[in-house]
């Protein structure tokens, strides 16, 4: 931690940060500001991460696997201020979480109050003996650490009013929705077909439904129920695709596509950019085809011309045989709106990307 700054510096950024939220609408609510502006956060990340960090609106790594990947984490707090206001939870509330670090279990005690019961579940032994002790030093004995499988929930303690996944699911538990209480809310980030969405599901009738839903990034379930994502280098690091559904595809074919010219095809849409949340439910409709769905992961500086994906990140796109089809970005045509949506939608009669 900084040891040149006077020791109200964590309160001022944590009001800071509370503000920050509360402005950008991701605290609705005074029972989670309230614990946003209790919680201290730079309590529950490593000693090497400085007070600033430690209060910024970004996710904090807390350990990496032998790859060096993040294997755990604490959530951006605007995603975990999302997940509270979609829980309902409120004094008194049991709460199961799924994915341990501890701040938002403290955060959820501080919601629940007294009368109120959290459980917080990781499968990583070194994670959970970390969160103990984060807790106990915050001031939260109460919070319930669990070390197993967190897709089995914990029964003991159910049923849950709230239950809040902080970890990438591949699928939605059956034991969590056996352990939910009637009238209690699910609140997941739900990896379907390579696209990641936070679910707030609730019962209706003999299934779940869908309440509301935000695009999201979380660090992948560990288990047996990992999401057994597929990696496929297309041109080595630059352009590699992104397969969750289990079947073949001809490799050699589609990076052959990569030599030919790529073909534009132009919607006749304009959108605003105040509308450009709407690409979140073209891409959901996209992975709902019944055609062969991944995404690209693109290095932009070394593909330029060659691939101009829509999204920073990952782009998706349906394969079919030896092309592949996506969404790609194009140039801005007025002040605060964007180009008619590029997606190469026709197949041309040659391999093409």
């Amino acid at each position: 931690m900084d040891t040149a700054v006077d020791g109200s510096a964590p309160e001022r950024l944590r009001s800071g940060l509370t503000a920050h939220l509360v402005e950008k609408g991701w605290i609705r609510t005074p029972e989670v500001e309230a614990a946003f502006n209790t919680v201290p956060r730079h309590l529950f990340v490593p000693d090497a991460v400085s007070l600033v960090d430690a209060y910024d609106d970004n996710t904090v790594t807390t350990k990496r696997g032998p790859d060096g990947k993040t294997v755990s984490s604490v959530s951006a707090p605007w995603v975990q201020a999302y997940a509270l206001e979609q829980s309902g939870l409120r004094p008194g509330s049991r709460a199961l979480e799924i994915g341990s670090g501890g701040y938002q279990a403290a955060l959820i005690a501080e919601i629940v109050g007294p009368a109120g019961h959290v459980v917080t579940v990781d499968i990583d032994a070194d994670i959970t003996d970390r969160a103990r002790d984060y807790l106990d030093q915050a001031g939260y004995p109460q919070v319930q650490v669990v070390h197993g499988d967190g897709t089995l929930g914990h029964p003991p303690a159910g049923p849950y009013d709230a239950i809040i996944v902080s970890v990438e699911a591949g699928d939605v538990s059956p034991h969590w929705v056996e352990q939910l209480a009637p009238g209690g809310r699910i609140v997941v980030p739900l990896r379907m077909r390579t696209l990641t969405r936070c679910l707030t599901l609730q019962r209706s009738g003999d299934h779940l439904a869908t309440a509301a839903m935000l695009q999201c990034g979380f660090v992948p379930m560990q288990g047996d129920r990992r999401q057994l994502a597929r990696r496929i280098p297309l041109r080595g690091d630059d352009i590699v695709l992104l397969l969750d559904d289990p079947i073949d595809v001809d490799v050699s074919a589609l990076t052959a596509a990569l030599t030919w010219p790529r073909t534009d095809v132009w919607s006749p849409v304009t959108i605003t950019m105040q509308e450009h949340d709407s690409f979140e439910s073209l891409h959901l409709w996209l992975s709902s085809q019944p055609r062969l769905f991944g995404a690209l992961a693109v290095d932009r500086d070394a593909t330029q011309g060659l691939l101009d994906p829509q999204d920073r990140f990952t782009c998706p796109t349906l394969l079919t045989g030896d092309s592949f089809i996506s969404p790609c970005g194009g140039p801005t045509t007025t002040p605060g709106s964007l180009a008619p949506t590029a997606s190469d939608l026709t197949l041309p009669p040659s391999p093409r990307t």
